[in-house]
């Protein structure tokens, strides 16, 4: 389930050149959260599995436009 979370984080990174296999790193925040590390942060995301018999669906989105509102609060423009 690891390997499809971490390929979605990647389709929604979005990133040309971006190296799936060494530079994203995927960091468990509960049940339905993850975070990913990548060359351009520390970002949360929203992950639901759905299972069916011959596969798992991985539905990832981004927790991004509220990690830029926190970030913007503090004064921290930087990442997305």
């Amino acid at each position: 389930m690891l390997w499809s979370a971490k390929e979605a984080v990647y389709k929604l990174a979005d990133k040309p050149g971006l190296q799936f296999k060494d530079e994203i790193s995927l960091i468990g925040k509960g049940e339905n959260a993850l975070s990913a590390m990548h060359p351009d942060g520390l970002f949360t995301y929203s992950v639901r599995f759905i299972f069916f018999e011959d596969f798992v669906l991985t539905v990832c989105s981004s927790c991004a436009p509220f990690e830029n509102a926190a970030r913007k609060r503090e004064g921290n423009t930087m990442g997305r």
